[in-house]
């Protein structure tokens, strides 16, 4: 039946959302509201059970007032005890085949619409099966560090959401949100319609600075601002980070020391630049007066000859960002900023010496490094 409708996945939010959205789309092709009918499956009063019981005697109970019927289970939150070999599994494994029967009689009847959403459906259980090949399937989820794809359906995933919000991003703010803020999409949507409503009547672009002024203020942000502003020897931005981590450290009184991963995420940062340089150096990139499209145009007139060189192997706007916090340094700097960040590392391990203070350290010792 074409007018049976799942979403399901691991990306709860983005299932929630987007029933929202086929729902109302449903809605609006109903002679009247009393067609729409809502069964909570996300209720914590009613049992699992119970709320299945109610949609089998909705899906089977005809339309009094218009020809057809739209049925929404909404947000069903549990599909995992569709599985498995318990008495429970088995109690909800026959309340699914009471509803497959009930939309098997309804075949070729165009009178019901069924939408039912709700993450962490088996693909191998019947019910999957039956959607798939009885109606549509929509599947949500989250995106997954270790797929190759990652950064780029990162970065798409962004750009959709910011379509959504009709504004655009720049390059360094879409790169900031994928780093500091990551792949969930709650987080993701909440920053960017932050955004939007941040620079309504002001602005059609989200730009780094708006990303700093309004995003929330987490440990990510914060380590991530440090360890790109070192990399800038811009110590105004690099001390902004030592704020943020005041701030979250008041605000969440909490003992947890988070110093450290900070220091880890400016030595992962120079470690890049370190193999950047040499990357830069095998396609003869000697300097960074180069604008963003004639070094993405570089690149690719090297994709063929140097296929395995890790400046090609990522998105095109981070390479050239690498490239450009590289040449701040030379190598005998490099080689001065490792042996700070030794010495900083026994530091952190003894416990001698305040965290704070081996940061701000840190930063007068690789932000005001000359060039030799």
């Amino acid at each position: 039946m074409s007018n049976l409708i799942l979403l399901t996945g691991d990306d709860n939010l983005a299932i929630k959302n987007n029933a929202e959205k086929k729902a109302a789309a449903e809605k609006t092709k109903l002679e009247n509201e009393f067609s729409f009918e809502v069964i909570n499956g996300d209720d914590e009063k009613v049992p699992p059970q119970k709320i299945l019981e109610n949609l089998i005697i909705t899906v089977n109970t005809p339309s009094f007032f218009t020809p057809s019927k739209t049925v929404w289970l909404k947000h069903f939150m549990s599909f995992k005890q569709l599985t498995g070999q318990s008495g429970t599994n088995k109690e909800f494994q026959d309340y699914f085949k009471s509803i497959m029967s009930s939309l098997d009689e309804t075949a070729g009847d165009d009178s019901l619409t069924l939408i039912i959403d709700g993450p962490n459906l088996d693909k191998r259980t019947a019910f999957y099966k039956f959607c798939k090949k009885n109606g549509t399937v929509y599947e949500y989820n989250k995106l997954k560090t270790t797929d190759k794809t990652y950064q780029a359906d990162l970065r798409n995933r962004i750009r959709d959401l910011c379509s959504k919000e009709n504004v655009k991003i720049t390059h360094d703010a879409l790169e900031f949100l994928s780093e500091a803020v990551g792949s969930d999409t709650g987080r993701l949507s909440s920053e960017i319609s932050k955004l939007s409503s941040y620079i309504y009547d002001k602005a059609d672009t989200i730009n780094i600075e708006h990303c700093h002024e309004i995003c929330t203020k987490t440990i990510e942000m914060a380590r991530w601002i440090f360890a790109d502003s070192l990399a800038e020897k811009n110590i105004r931005k690099s001390f902004f980070s030592l704020k943020i981590l005041i701030d979250i450290l008041i605000s969440e009184k909490t003992s947890y020391n988070p110093e450290l991963t900070m220091f880890n995420s400016a030595v992962k940062k120079f470690q890049e630049i370190l193999k950047t340089k040499k990357a830069a150096a095998e396609l003869g990139f000697e300097t960074k007066n180069y604008q963003y499209y004639s070094f993405k145009n570089k690149l690719e007139n090297f994709s063929e000859k140097f296929p395995d060189n890790m400046l090609l192997k990522m998105h095109p706007f981070r390479a050239y960002m690498l490239h450009k916090q590289s040449t701040n340094f030379s190598n005998r700097e490099l080689q001065l900023i490792f042996s700070t960040f030794i010495n900083a590392n026994k530091e952190f391990v003894s416990g001698n010496t305040n965290p704070r203070i081996l940061l701000e350290n840190l930063i007068f010792s690789v932000c005001t490094q000359k060039r030799k």
